[in-house]
């Protein structure tokens, strides 16, 4: 019996011990009922083995009960079992097999139990040996494991994402069941690792996707607590703090989107691609911090819309940034709107918003609407009649105190919440960020994008378009009519269609002017005076590449299609001058790196009022024909006062100036036609041409007469002015003949200039009648009035010498003059009909002058200079030489030459007719 008790106790040992050991090991061999019902039954026997034993004490023998079977001894050993290690050693395993032992037959076998599936079998268990060795523990892999879910692709991913995104832009329809549904899809997607793409790398915009489903889910989570707040009856208790949630900003941060097709980088100007049109404007809050306006205005904006507040009647609720900017804006003359951020949920809200609105806008005139900013994802719980009823409350307020009022929201919010008729009543601004805006409804502003990047501001800005009327608009009407449009860099440079092209995107460049149908331009009016530019030659017109707003951008030209990228306003330059601004992204017509080099590109680029932004418009075939003569030229500014070289001389560099009119040489010009549309014009005085100095660029370059050269600087057009007047410009620089300071006293200097139109640089040309009648004359030398001009031995042939010889009547001595038109006379022998000619027209002094056959060159033609008495200069038009008496000498055979003009006797003539 001792040896019975002895065996339970270790069996109850190892009951003990295993059970330890498998909760440790979280693995049960039995359920927790069966172990306690087996060690019951152990504590039982044992209880009734110590009252067998009493009672055997006392000579009795127990009848053993039929239920009960003796548990037969381990027949490994007649010793005692040897205990298990102690419970605190988890690995002390070495537990006795429950097999080795004889089952009752009454008592419910150990055995039976039901067993967790997973649960390694008791019968594995090690025999216990001499030494007891720690059973191996089971390992979690014997536990089946869930089967792995493959994750997602990248792209499989994005849907994922995108179906979520365009599920949270409902969230306002959504109930607080649903709202919690799509939260709980977001979390799932959200703790869900990235999927790789195939290269190894993140995909970037899937990590964009996944910024933005963040704050779709902070959205919604507002969203969310708003409802609660609904729910409760504690609207007006939500916290405003001035982070704004909603579609653009999470806990006031602005949110990082992927601006679709709008953003494009940009070095000095606008980061955006649209194609808009309008008045280009930016809003501003705090989050731009502390803005250089002066910088900003410099940049060309044309308006400004400035928060000045959110929320509650709070001064802390003031935007921190409102009274500089507003203050700056006026200063500097920047037309500008306001904006107010609304975090109102109740109709008593909105009444405070205005009157917060009220209190900043008072001493203030806003040039353009005060517009209610609805964007808080909060307010959608109040419903669509409820965003309705905010708004009427809040614009009705602000304008009873007689500003213009709208409201903002991003097209999502005007699509399907801010459907109420009630918002006809006021201005619409919409939020959509890309290349155009697809709102159906009417709307006067558009934000296009949120980065836009502009000098003054660092970081990005909200751009936009306004599209109604603004204060001090630059836009001046222009008489429809074709034009070429010449450079301020240089007037006898134009736009140009490369190659004459009648191609669709064909180049616009700046070429010199030649006259040609691909350099005129018609200009005509398409209302709120706009214009497009067409091409008279190809009919197509001006247009801006992809009607992209970014400095730079090309010009084309392309069939019409209405766009506002083929529309253009003309503002005063000055001077005569027009910039030319493109409707479509307000950036002004610019000539690439301010060349005038042929070839050079046109583009649009931001107004920095260059001489490369400037056009003047001149009417095509501006440039008039001339009659070529002899002129006196008169100023418009007084007719008694004309052109006149200083003191009559005939010096290269002798200046030009205005002075009276007194009928001398000095104030008479010969205009003769260059064959390009051109004229030179020389004086009759000094036989020297209008010359610009140096042929310099300058405005209020001088100018001078100067020996014959043929360069761009003594060559001029005429342009028809005002009462028969006429415009002379220089073919070198484009700028004009003009009288200094438009003084009309004596000695003013002449000098070119910037034309602008005005009464100092128009000019009369009085053509000055024949000199001489043509005919045949008797050429009398001043020497002496019996020797004439005679051709040697009256001989006929080509070279004949040409002297002085007694008059004697006959042929030889008779000579007809004959116009070449500008002044100019053809000097032809009456006998042998051939033309007095500077032999080789030579240029040195002393150079022979002979008889020739007519040639038209200009060693052939002369000019006539009143000298005294009616006695004449006969100078050659070639050479500058006059005719000259060899010596003074009148002996009969003295040699006539071409000589320099010194006033001689032995260089003046007196006609005689007949």
């Amino acid at each position: 019996m001792q040896q019975k008790r002895k065996y339970l106790a270790a069996i109850l040992s190892v009951v003990f011990a295993v059970s330890l050991l498998m909760n440790t090991f979280a693995v049960g061999v039995f359920a927790q009922d069966d172990r306690e019902v087996l060690v019951e039954q152990i504590v039982s026997e044992l209880q009734q083995d110590n009252s067998e034993a009493d009672q055997s004490q006392k000579g009795e023998t127990p009848a053993m009960r039929p239920e009960e079977t003796a548990i037969p001894e381990v027949t490994a050993s007649e010793e005692p079992v040897m205990t298990p290690a102690p419970a605190a050693s988890p690995a002390a395993t070495e537990t006795p097999e429950f097999t080795a032992t004889p089952e009752p037959s009454a008592t419910p076998e150990p055995t039976v139990t039901p067993e967790p599936s997973a649960t390694p079998e008791p019968t594995v268990t090690p025999e216990p040996s001499a030494t007891p060795e720690p059973t191996v523990t089971p390992e979690p892999s014997a536990t089946p494991e869930p089967t792995e879910v493959p994750l997602p692709t990248v792209e499989e991913q994005k849907a994922q994402i995108r179906d979520l995104l365009e599920k949270s832009t409902s969230a306002g329809q959504m109930s607080e069941d649903e709202l919690e549904r799509a939260l709980e899809e977001i979390d799932a997607l959200a703790s869900m690792p990235l999927a790789i793409a195939e290269n190894g790398q993140e995909d970037d915009e899937l990590s964009d996707l996944m910024d933005q489903l963040e704050n779709a889910r902070v959205a919604m989570e507002d969203m969310r607590a708003a409802w609660e707040a609904k729910r409760e009856g504690r609207l007006d208790q939500l916290p405003q703090t001035g982070r704004e949630n909603s579609w653009r900003y999470q806990n006031g941060e602005t949110v990082e989107y992927d601006t679709m097709d709008a953003a494009m980088d940009l070095p000095d100007g606008v980061s955006a691609f649209s194609v808009g049109g309008g008045y280009w404007g930016i809003d501003v809050s705090h989050h731009q911090g502390v803005i250089d306006w002066e910088a900003v205005k410099a940049a060309g904006i044309d308006f400004a819309i400035i928060r000045c507040g959110y929320g509650m009647n709070l001064p802390e609720q003031d935007d921190k940034q409102w009274s500089r900017n507003v203050s700056e804006c006026e200063r500097l003359g920047i037309p500008y709107g306001v904006y107010f951020y609304s975090y109102a949920m109740t109709a008593d809200m909105a009444v405070e918003e205005a009157i917060h609105a009220v209190r900043l806008l008072e001493g203030h005139n806003p040039d353009l609407p005060v517009f209610y900013d609805m964007e808080e994802n909060r307010q959608l719980v109040v419903g669509n009649s409820g965003l309705a009823e905010m708004a009427r409350i809040f614009c009705d307020i602000v304008s009873s105190k007689g500003y213009e009022v709208g409201v903002y929201a991003n097209l999502n919010w005007w699509n399907h919440y801010l459907t109420d008729a009630v918002f006809e009543n006021w201005y619409r601004w919409v939020a959509e960020w890309r290349s155009s805006c697809s709102y159906n409804g009417r709307y006067e502003m558009w934000q296009y994008t949120d980065e836009g990047q502009i000098s003054g501001i660092n970081g990005f800005v909200d751009m936009n378009y306004w599209y109604g009327d603004l204060p001090g608009d630059e836009r001046v009407p222009i008489t429809e009519g074709t034009y070429t449009i010449a450079s301020a860099l240089d007037e006898n440079k134009v736009l140009d269609v490369v190659w004459g092209s009648y191609e669709n995107g064909a180049n616009i460049d700046l070429y010199s002017k030649n006259g040609t149908g691909a350099q005129q331009f018609k200009i005509i009016p398409v209302g709120d005076n706009y214009y497009k530019i067409q091409n008279s030659a190809s009919g197509k017109v001006l247009d801006v590449k992809f009607g992209a707003a970014v400095s730079g951008t090309n010009v084309q030209q392309w069939e019409y299609n209405g766009s506002a990228a083929q529309l253009w306003s003309f503002e005063d330059a000055g001077n005569g001058y027009y910039y030319i601004r493109s409707k479509c992204n307000g950036l002004y017509l610019d000539i690439n790196g301010a060349s005038s080099a042929d070839g050079t590109n046109v583009q649009v680029y931001l107004k920095n009022q260059s001489s490369a932004q400037k056009f003047r418009l001149q009417p095509a075939n501006a440039n008039v024909q001339i009659q070529e003569g002899v002129y006196v030229i008169s100023s418009m500014l007084d007719t008694s006062k004309v052109l006149d070289i200083v003191g009559g001389s005939a010096a290269d560099t002798a200046n030009l100036q205005l002075y009276q009119s007194n009928g001398s040489y000095a104030q008479r010009f010969a205009i003769t036609a260059q064959g390009d549309g051109s004229y030179k014009i020389t004086n009759m005085g000094s036989g020297k041409a209008l010359d610009v100095v140096y042929g310099s660029s300058t405005p209020g370059t001088n100018v001078w007469q100067y020996s014959s050269n043929d360069s761009a600087a003594q060559q001029w057009y005429f342009e028809k002015g005002e009462n028969g007047a006429y415009f002379l410009r220089s073919k070198c620089n484009g700028l004009y003949l003009d009288v200094n300071c438009a003084s009309t006293a004596n000695g003013t200097n002449i000098q070119v200039y910037t034309g602008n139109r005005s009464a100092a640089q128009q000019f009369y040309l009085q053509k000055v009648g024949d000199l001489v009648p043509e005919g045949v004359y008797t050429i009398v030398s001043a020497l002496d009035s019996n020797k004439v001009v005679d051709i040697n031995c009256a001989s006929a042939e080509n070279g004949a010498n040409v002297q002085l010889y007694t008059a004697n009547g006959t042929t030889a001595q008779k000579f007809r003059f004959v116009s070449a038109g500008g002044g100019q006379y053809y000097i032809v022998n009456a006998g042998t009909g051939k033309a007095l000619d500077v032999t080789y027209g030579s240029t040195v002094p002393g150079t022979n002058v002979q008889q020739w056959e007519k040639n038209d060159t200009s060693a052939q033609r002369w000019y006539l200079e009143n000298a005294e008495n009616g006695k004449w200069f006969i100078r050659s038009v070639g050479t500058g030489l006059y005719l000259d008496v060899n010596w003074a000498s009148t002996a009969d055979g003295t040699n006539i030459q071409g000589y320099t003009g010194n006033g001689s006797t032995a260089q003046q003539f007196l006609l005689v007719a007949g």
